[in-house]
């Protein structure tokens, strides 16, 4: 067995294991209460799903935060710029990467033509920010009820 199969095969007992369901349903039911207070999910068919300030204060509960970059530019054949590719790396409280996602935001997503660059960048990066939160912590989002697909990779209007 690999170091990394033996760590996953013990890192925690079945005792601790239930211990952390047990505090993860009572975040999600304090989850649950903010978001509707804050109006902070999208009804989107049958579905709920979590804008990305209901993704930090899950992280939060967990003592996560996020950090996001604009990677590249992506260009068409004239040279404008058609879309942004950004990167967030979600952080443990003593600055240590411990998840992250990409993403990316295209100008046509949302029927209008006028869209600056720093619209385009600051949605990427909401985007990969509320997935790199949705990749490590979905597990309690389903628990208070919600979609695990962040609401801003469900529609470019939210």
């Amino acid at each position: 067995m690999t170091l990394a199969a033996r760590d996953i095969a013990t890192a925690m007992t079945p005792a601790e294991f239930q211990a952390q369901l047990v505090a993860a349903r009572e975040k999600a039911a304090i989850l649950r209460e903010m978001v509707q207070a804050q109006g902070l999910a999208v009804k989107i068919g049958d579905s709920e799903h979590l804008r990305l300030e209901a993704w930090q204060t899950i992280g939060r509960a967990y003592g996560c935060s996020g950090r996001t970059s604009v990677m590249e530019l992506l260009r068409g054949a004239d040279g404008t710029v058609e879309g942004i590719k950004a990167h967030a790396d979600i952080l443990d409280p003593s600055g240590i990467i411990v998840g992250g996602a990409d993403s990316f935001c295209f100008a046509d997503e949302s029927g209008k033509d006028d869209q600056t660059v720093a619209q385009l960048a600051g949605m990427a990066q909401t985007r990969a920010e509320s997935r790199g939160f949705k990749q490590m912590l979905s597990w309690v989002v389903v628990m208070a009820n919600y979609a695990a697909t962040p609401a801003e990779e469900m529609t470019g209007a939210v």
